[in-house]
């Protein structure tokens, strides 16, 4: 049976209820490449002339130019003479802040093979071979830790092995066969020793599959057995940390690489076999929000602006999300996304990344990063000749991930795609975090987030007087038009439940202006957070706070850096740091070498194992609090529904500053009234609903954030 059939086959048994009939995800009218045939895994042979008259449009001539940029910083017609010195390992060295174009990566093979294919100039194909002859003697890349002989194996080296495998594809039929088998050799040999990811596996296998060398054929295992299994155990949009290779894929050197060649060269569709595939590509439209320090992601954990949470865009790993993003979308997701790049991230590229060789306002279809193979993709993927189209207009305002035994793990809300103001509402509860991004302590009660109007604020249960996980969301329903009732429980809120079920009301607004309002029970909104700006140079100097008691003071000259004696970190002995761009590693006496990320801002330190350090005289390390002065385009209020003895948080969102009154009538089900608008917690909408009170008789003034018999609330500071 071929192998393709069996993948489609497993992908049916995993997706389909049993008593189902099995789905076909075969890509309609797919005609198997022939042996030899080559180019395969981008795009086909016979899609070449149509490739060309794409490049030969103003867009196609702006990729054009970007790829040759990133090939040499010019008119691409040489390698870089800057090479990582060091070998492939824990280290990525000091080159990564150096600019584009200036540096050997691990794909400028690929990226000359693509200009043979597009121009026919057998000089861009003799580069392609010598950066593939280098990548198999052992040159990292740009970032050390990546390169065919990576100790660590999984993407670390599996990223040589992709770079070959699209090589090999593009210049199969301008090298000569011992060049063509010392790649395949190369591989072989790193598939034996090196571990790459099966990913990598993948995709050599689609760019090799049935060929031969001097007619011999090309021994090759097949992974593909284990694509459907592992793309099962995606967790829904991604979260869960990075440590396996297709968790938070936007981010994977591999997975999106390995989509879009199965379906051109492989005939099979993942996407539509696999619905958390879009899942992911539906995670950067619905959290991508722009910031003073650049596109960053609504995330549901960290409480504080932290690295992860910011779009390095830069990366092998961690960069490319946009256009990667495009191999995997269907057409109203790409249209989507390219009204999100070109809103958010366009108009400030330069000042984003000033050592890209893009300037503000100057289209880059998201190659502002050294990587040769996204200018391909870009080409191949990016929807140019597809009108973009506002998010609002053709994808709804909330997005679930659905567990018939557990709930719903994931609801995200979004009001709008306008900007910085726009108003994002996360919750993420019962889902097992793993990975390297997320702050110490884990908190399930954090996992809950609103962003409105620029500021951050998270949800924590309250019984009693403690803080408690909010959890799962086991209700949600529709009630009006942009709104829904939330409950953490699977009862909708009796009395009989103790402690009294958490549940909020999520109002967006109309479409005729209305403000967006927030009204939870047994959750307390806190925070009022806004973002810092980036800055251009890292000062690590002062004063650190490395967890709620302890805190590290560092001394920088250069890219060197010091912490005092007096700290765990060393032993009681003094450490020594390095900064090269925002990464940054203490060599730790005794404990090796911890790396870390620099968040674009400057204040929050994410390091590799967990730890977090936040500066303590930033402004991000002031003490949560409500906004109460007037005039904020936010402001939470406090009341109390008596008869069940649950705080209730009012927040409200105004363009103007000016934010009316509100009342409440309590009970099983309270109403809230914010003006002349009712909110009722009754999941049922035919419900009658008594007419709001206000409870002591004194009204508070409008905008006055204040109400008359409300608790002041105290300022809350997590650790």
């Amino acid at each position: 049976m071929p192998r393709f059939i069996v993948v489609i086959l497993l992908m049916a048994i995993s997706c389909c209820p049993a008593g189902e009939p099995a789905k076909d995800f075969s890509v309609p009218g797919f005609v198997k490449p022939a042996a030899n045939e080559h180019p395969r895994l981008f795009f086909r042979a016979a899609d070449l002339a149509k490739l060309k008259e794409r490049a030969a449009t103003p867009e196609g001539k702006r990729i054009i130019a970007r790829l040759r940029y990133q090939l040499d910083g010019g008119s691409g017609t040489t390698l870089p003479a800057k090479r990582n010195p060091l070998p492939a390992g824990d280290d990525p060295g000091e080159l990564l802040s150096e600019p584009v174009g200036s540096v050997f990566t691990l794909f400028h093979s690929a990226g000359y093979g693509m200009l043979w294919r597009l121009t026919g100039d057998k000089a861009a194909a003799e580069l392609a071979s010598e950066a593939a002859m280098l990548v198999i003697s052992g040159q990292s890349d740009r970032d050390a830790r990546f390169g065919l002989k990576a100790p660590a194996g999984g993407e670390y080296s599996g990223a040589a092995v992709a770079a070959l495998a699209l090589a090999y594809d593009l210049c199969h039929d301008a090298w000569d066969d011992a060049t063509r088998q010392r790649v395949v050799d190369a591989i072989e040999s790193t598939a034996k020793s090196g571990n790459p990811s099966f990913l990598a596996a993948v995709l050599w296998q689609l760019a090799v599959a049935g060929d031969a060398i001097g007619g011999k054929p090309i021994r090759t295992n097949d992974p593909l057995s284990r694509l459907s299994g592992e793309l099962a155990r995606l967790p829904p949009f991604g979260f869960s940390g990075r440590d396996v290779d297709v968790h938070d894929a936007m981010r994977d050197v591999l997975l999106p690489l390995v989509v879009h060649a199965s379906r051109v060269a492989g005939g099979i569709d993942l996407v539509a076999g696999q619905p958390r595939l879009g899942q992911l590509v539906d995670r950067l439209i619905y959290l991508a929000v722009p910031g003073p320090s650049g596109l960053q992601l609504a995330l549901p954990y960290d409480y504080l602006p932290m690295y992860g949470q910011h779009l390095d865009r830069t990366g092998l790993a961690g960069g490319g999300e946009f256009v990667q993003a495009m191999a995997m979308s269907t057409p109203v997701q790409r249209s989507a996304l390219r009204f999100i790049y070109e809103h958010f991230c366009v108009p400030r590229l330069g000042r984003d990344h000033p050592n890209s060789g893009v300037r503000d306002g100057e289209h880059d279809y998201d190659t502002v990063g050294p990587y040769p193979h996204r200018a391909m993709l870009a080409l191949t993927c990016w929807p140019f000749d597809e009108p973009a189209r506002d998010p609002a207009t053709v994808l709804p305002p909330i997005v679930t991930a659905e567990d018939a035994n557990r709930g719903i793990p994931i609801c995200i809300f979004r009001g709008g795609w306008n900007g910085p103001d726009d108003i994002v509402v996360t919750i993420m509860g019962g889902v097992g975090l793993q990975g390297r991004e997320l702050a110490e302590p884990r908190k399930p009660g954090l996992l809950c987030r609103i962003w409105a109007c620029g500021k951050r604020y998270v949800m924590v249960g309250t019984s009693n007087g403690f803080d408690r996980p909010v959890g799962l969301v086991y209700g949600l329903k529709q009630v009006a038009e942009r709104r829904w009732l939330v409950s953490f429980s699977k009862n909708w809120g009796a009395s009989t439940s103790h402690p009294p079920p958490a549940r909020l009301i999520v109002d967006l607004g109309g479409r005729d202006g209305r403000d967006a309002v927030i009204i939870t029970e047994a959750v307390n909104i806190i925070g009022d957070l806004p973002d810092a700006d980036r800055v251009t140079r890292f000062d690590l100097g002062g004063q650190w706070r490395c967890s709620s008691s302890l805190t590290v003071s560092v001394n920088q000259e250069g890219s060197a850096f010091h912490v005092a004696a007096d700290n765990p970190w060393g032993n009681g002995k003094p450490v020594v740091g390095r900064i090269v761009g925002d990464q940054v590693s203490l060599i730790r006496t005794g404990n090796g070498v911890a790396r870390g990320l620099v968040a674009p801002h400057g204040h929050v330190i994410t390091w590799e194992d967990g730890a977090v350090w936040r500066r303590t005289s930033s402004p991000l390390e002031a003490p949560m609090r409500l906004t109460s002065e007037p005039g904020q385009r936010t402001l939470v209020r406090q009341t109390n529904n008596k008869p069940r003895n649950t705080l209730m948080c009012i927040l409200t969102c105004s363009a103007d500053g000016r934010h009316e009154e509100f009342t409440c009538v309590g009970g099983d089900f309270p109403v809230v009234a914010v003006g002349e608008r009712s909110f009722s917690f009754s999941p049922d909408p035919n419900a009658p609903s008594p007419a709001p009170q206000a409870e002591g008789g004194t009204k508070p003034s409008a905008g006055s954030g204040t109400k008359a018999d409300q608790p002041k609330a105290a300022a809350t500071k997590l650790p």
